[in-house]
């Protein structure tokens, strides 16, 4: 318990600077105030910044919530998703066990479990997530049900940059916001950075956000033509399919052949 206190300590630090946004624009507000009252019925709390590739603001991160009373502060949120984590990351481990067991009885049941703390983490039931970006106008550019990525991935991109530097402790420096694939938080430790996707868990972290691949996912979804049909960008995305739940990519136990799994899982969400 020591130990999980002084990381939450470690994690409450690097966030501080998360929640000092008061200068969002008015306009930007109120976008993402009629969003999430018509859609979410609930109160957007400050907006965090998000960057581009050149470190200008790109969008705002609104989080909602849906409950009655007060929201909780950040600070409670973040240890309630730490004591989860740990959960998690136990099922996680219990889980390789019985793959190597081949214990399908226990497999399944940890996958159930596995997929519920992950749920309990995200919490969609409380509180929802809008992105709001400022070109070519303000509108809504990502929206669903759950917590901002902040919150509920932090720590897991924390430990993998920590990996990804070979270095005991990393800084939080900046969160970037590219279009709702390219989510990044950006991490320090000795003059060097490390990319952590926040979205996509098996994304491979980046040395910087000029790669030749991100640029070309980049393009391929910075053009839209707002009177056309078929939207060409990511980046202006407003519509949401109801009732289809987040789906959240954990690590894969060791020897487990996921090929094809992931057409199959997310044909099963969308059809029921």
């Amino acid at each position: 318990m020591k130990k999980f206190s002084l990381i939450l300590l470690v994690i409450l630090f690097s966030m501080k600077g998360l929640y000092a946004a008061d200068d969002v624009p008015k306009d930007v507000i109120q976008v993402a105030q009629t969003w999430a009252f018509d859609h979410y019925q609930g109160t957007i709390g400050k907006g965090t910044p998000f960057y581009n590739s050149k470190v200008t603001i790109s969008a705002w991160c609104f989080k909602v919530y849906r409950g009655l009373g007060e929201s909780p502060s950040p600070s409670e949120i973040i240890k309630n998703i730490g004591e989860l984590r740990e959960k998690r990351l136990q099922a996680e481990y219990d889980l390789d066990q019985y793959f190597l067991m081949n214990d399908r009885e226990k497999i399944s049941e940890t996958w159930r479990l596995i997929a519920n703390l992950w749920a309990s983490m995200r919490d969609a039931e409380s509180y929802a997530t809008i992105f709001v970006t400022m070109r070519p106008y303000p509108h809504v550019a990502m929206a669903y049900e759950g917590l901002p990525p902040y919150y509920v991935f932090l720590h897991d991109a924390k430990e993998k940059a920590k990996d990804q530097l070979q270095t005991s402790e990393v800084e939080l420096e900046r969160l970037y916001f590219l279009d709702p694939v390219n989510v990044y938080a950006e991490f320090k430790a000795n003059n060097k950075s490390i990319y952590i996707n926040m979205l996509l868990a098996d994304k491979k972290p980046l040395s910087n956000l000029i790669s030749p691949q991100l640029n070309s996912d980049v393009k391929k979804s910075q053009y839209f033509d707002r009177h056309s049909n078929l939207s060409k960008s990511f980046t202006t995305i407003e519509e949401i399919i109801s009732g289809v739940p987040a789906y959240i990519s954990s690590p894969s136990p060791s020897g487990f052949n996921e090929s094809g799994y992931c057409r199959q899982v997310s044909a099963a969400m969308v059809l029921g």
